[in-house]
């Protein structure tokens, strides 16, 4: 190992042991929350101390005249990581969608930060107020606190999500049209591209000109351009892909392909990278998730189809025997079932009560299940006949009175050729139900040989 490998080496332990010095310090800090006051208190820590650090990275931004953004050091990105998930932990999110629930945190409570700061200076006396059992609120406000009765943090008291609900409002009310000419946190926060921490190119945007950054409906113009270009490539890109596909390729697969790729990709990048706040963050999480999730189940169902088709010939079977067409049937049921999970979890992301829809269900279930009796008993029956291996396409039966030879056990019916040449068709069940006489597994008895006597002399 030469001298500069050595030296790289102890720089990276230098930062990983300075990171982690910094993370047992926070958490020696354990986050006070018993009582109401004490957790306004430590929330308003939390935030002030994320605020002086942005304030902190814009400054150096400014000083640089650099188009790239200043990076935190490994233990500054550590700290601010558990300062923001003590601002989480004071706010009741679990009404907010998973998939923005930590920017909407954030967000959330930096506003709330401002708008108390700015309520404090006029009214030096502000305190919290019980309105009933484990229900308190600011006073002259209508943020609501409660107390967790449950969980790992039960006892704990923390902003409920009607007060995430009013905390707009209240932003709006006593700060929107009053510049103080103070360092805002909630604006250079939605104002910057990337999470808590702007990412390196975010320089780039910081210096575009002013009209570029002037917020319309909690987005700058610059989100809102890149909003709607996301919007058009996910919507529109798989068809222009599968317009310019080359003749020959299944232009449908490939669709469904791109339009996966490119809702995970685009669109976590329109959410996340460019930051988008409001309306369009919802929209864009509702339309990129069903996109996603639609397209995946598309191509799992579309995958095990293919399977299904082509299986039985890699494997060299018959496509007309009973194991063919189990296996067909083994496929499409796994892609049916794949598909309808990917569904159900896309569902569930999305806030839809899936247990609930899928018990609501069971009685109609019940009844198509009875209306569809005869043919899950025939598929049923087929599935009995491959597995007992009593029959096989070729061999000549008799049933009864049907007699002829094997031609086709499919999924509902079993077709034979009787000996004057015609084709019966005969259910599965029925099938199954009658005592079958298979003449081709006769057994063959091998003719005796005869000694020949030998003539005497």
């Amino acid at each position: 190992m030469n001298w500069l490998s050595r030296l790289c080496l102890a720089f990276a332990m230098m930062a990983t042991a300075n990171a982690a010095h910094a993370a047992n310090q926070a958490f020696s800090k354990f986050p006070d929350r018993s009582t109401p006051d004490a957790m306004i208190a430590t929330f308003m820590n939390a935030t002030d101390a994320i605020a002086a650090r942005l304030e902190a990275l814009e400054a150096a931004r400014k000083r640089s005249q650099s188009s790239f953004y200043p990076q935190p050091s490994m233990a500054e990105m550590a700290e601010i990581n558990l300062l923001k998930q003590q601002v989480l932990d004071s706010m009741d999110l679990s009404a907010v969608h998973k998939g923005i629930r930590e920017s909407v945190g954030i967000e959330t409570a930096l506003m709330l930060r401002e708008a108390l700061y700015r309520i404090a200076s006029d009214n030096p006396n502000l305190q919290t107020r019980q309105l009933r059992d484990d229900l308190w609120i600011v006073e002259g406000t209508y943020l609501s606190i409660g107390r967790l009765t449950e969980g790992m943090h039960n006892g704990e008291f923390i902003f409920s999500g009607e007060a995430i609900d009013y905390a707009p409002l209240l932003y709006a009310s006593v700060i929107e049209g009053k510049p103080t000419g103070e360092f805002n946190a909630y604006e250079y926060y939605i104002q910057t591209p990337g999470g808590i921490v702007p990412p390196r190119w975010a320089g780039l945007v910081m210096n575009l000109p002013q009209v570029w950054r002037q917020v319309y409906l909690e987005n700058t113009l610059w989100q809102w351009v890149a909003f709607v270009g996301g919007m058009a490539i996910v919507l529109f890109g798989p068809g222009l892909v599968g317009r310019l596909a080359a003749s020959g390729v299944n232009r449908f697969t490939l669709q469904v392909l791109s339009a996966a790729f490119l809702s995970a990709t685009v669109g976590y990048n329109t959410i996340h990278a460019i930051n988008l706040t409001g309306f369009p963050q919802i929209l864009c999480v509702v339309v990129f998730n069903f996109i996603f999730f639609v397209a995946v189940a598309l191509s799992v169902y579309m995958a095990s189809d293919w399977f299904a088709r082509n299986l039985p010939r890699l494997s060299k079977l018959d496509p007309a025997n009973v194991d063919a067409s189990m296996v067909r049937l083994f496929c499409r049921l796994i892609g049916i079932s794949g598909a309808f999970v990917i569904l159900a979890v896309g569902a569930n992301r999305a806030g839809v009560p899936v247990l609930g829809i899928i018990a609501g269900l069971g009685v109609g279930g019940l009844a198509v299940a009875l209306a569809a009796q005869p043919t899950l008993e025939n598929l049923l029956a087929g599935i009995v006949l491959y597995l007992d291996g009593s029959v096989r396409v070729g061999e000549r039966i008799e049933a009864n009175d049907v007699e002829g030879v094997i031609e086709q056990i499919g999924m509902r019916s079993t077709r034979l050729r009787s000996s004057d040449g015609a084709l019966v068709s005969i259910t599965n069940s029925e099938l199954a139900s009658r005592i079958v006489k298979n003449i081709s597994r006769k057994p063959v008895i091998p003719p005796v040989k005869k000694r020949r006597k030998r003539l005497a002399a």
